[in-house]
């Protein structure tokens, strides 16, 4: 019985790292597009990582560095001026898209585990 929940483990790992990889590249790149430009830095300092926790995968989209410490006050603003919201927009104007190609991987998984799955015949 144990060899037939391989293909449920399968959907639970659908969303898989290169998955997650290609998400945080799509709000990593539309991240960069929306940043204010001065010098360039804090466009180049905008990237992602993909991990792993206890509630399971993550992408993360990072902006800033030890060089580059000021990307919470242009997100967010500061007494020097207002917010301009570059990552959080990012995000935003992608869920949509996100949303529907990680349900678009789950189904495809779910396919493929049902195909997997040994068909039972019941005759009364």
């Amino acid at each position: 019985m144990a060899g037939h929940l391989e293909p449920i483990e399968e959907v639970a790992n659908a969303v898989d790292d290169v998955k997650l990889d290609e998400v945080g590249d799509t709000v990593e790149q539309a991240a960069k597009e929306l940043v204010p430009v001065e010098t360039g830095a804090l466009r180049d300092s905008i990237r992602h990582q993909v991990g792993t926790d206890a509630q399971g995968p993550y992408v993360d989209v990072i902006a800033g560095s030890e060089e580059v410490d000021y990307a919470a006050l242009v997100e967010f603003g500061s007494g020097h001026g207002p917010p301009q919201p570059f990552l959080s927009t990012a995000a935003e104007a992608e869920r949509a898209r996100i949303q529907e190609e990680l349900r678009d991987e789950i189904v495809r998984a779910q396919r493929e585990a049902l195909s997997k799955l040994p068909r039972v015949i019941v005759i009364d």
